[in-house]
């Protein structure tokens, strides 16, 4: 019997969206000083939170 380990999601606050974290459906943006960070391909927000 295998066990995977599910796939961590990650979820656009702004409107919603939801894909697997680390997935190229995310968007990034550069936003200095805080470096590179996730973006949503929906609306654009940098709102983006991981769940389980």
């Amino acid at each position: 019997m295998s066990h995977e380990e599910p796939t961590p999601l990650s979820r656009c606050h702004n409107c919603g969206f939801e894909a697997p974290a680390r997935n190229d459906e995310w968007g990034s943006t550069d936003h200095p000083p805080f470096g590179t960070l996730t973006s949503c391909p929906e609306c654009g927000s940098t709102d983006v939170h991981g769940r389980d």
